[in-house]
């Protein structure tokens, strides 16, 4: 049975049944977890039920490679509703050191949100990706959405130096089960010798329109951009 079927009814089995303490998607860099539980059992303990969400809620950490630092900050928010499935994360990560930095460094990371619905069935469908990026000279920037772990949409980049406009569709299957585990992987990679204030971003950018039925919808940005993933629902 496809998701599109559910209706009130679902609402109320997913409000009697799902976490009523609901956290924001957890953020993890070089496999350390800055925000929130990156932990599968983590995850779903705080996965987002239909009629759920999660309000704006910013964040900022600095993260040290070798002698280099560097500040991640920005904000996130998530929801579960008739329209879809949404995250939406906003995230600039800059040198913040003083003198260029030592060594060249990278930082990969997940942005990490479950969902739940009670006898999902299956979650598989059409998924698309906006990434609008910015990249300042020397560092490079790599993207790529993937849901439970291995169907992914494809990976964006390596983008150098300059101003892009990403997008990328994919027509996902074998995603089954309750859980969908969404995660979108970045890697930002700094050169040595970068410049204080070398950074990269994403720029702001006006969100697709969202379709009659969508089963699920899931918004990601960096910097003051927007990432897009939407799903066509099935007969």
């Amino acid at each position: 049975m496809k998701l599109r079927t559910r209706n009130v009814l679902l609402f109320a089995l997913s409000s009697l049944i799902v976490p009523v303490t609901i956290h924001a998607a957890a953020i993890q860099v070089n496999t350390t977890c800055k925000v929130g539980d990156c932990s599968s059992a983590g995850l779903q303990s705080s996965a987002l039920g239909f009629g759920q969400s999660i309000p704006l809620t910013n964040f900022s950490f600095n993260y040290v490679v070798g002698a280099d630092t560097y500040n991640v900050s920005g904000s996130y928010s998530a929801s579960f509703t008739s329209s879809g499935t949404s995250i939406f994360a906003t995230a600039d990560a800059t040198y913040t050191g003083t003198s260029p930095s030592t060594s060249s460094d990278t930082l990969s990371g997940n942005v990490l949100q479950d969902y739940y619905f009670l006898n999902a069935g299956s979650w598989d469908g059409t998924y698309s990706e906006h990434i609008p990026v910015s990249v300042d000279p020397g560092a490079t920037f790599t993207g790529d959405l993937c849901y439970d772990t291995t169907h992914c949409l494809g990976t964006i980049g390596p983008l150098g130096a300059g101003l892009y406009d990403e997008r990328q569709t994919a027509s996902l299957t074998g995603l089954t089960g309750d859980y969908l585990d969404a995660s979108f992987n970045f890697t930002f990679m700094f050169p040595q010798g970068a410049a204080p204030g070398t950074g990269i971003n994403v720029l702001a950018s006006v969100p697709e329109p969202a379709q009659t039925v969508p089963v699920a919808l899931a918004l990601f940005g960096l910097g003051t951009g927007w990432f897009l993933r939407k799903r066509s629902a099935k007969a």
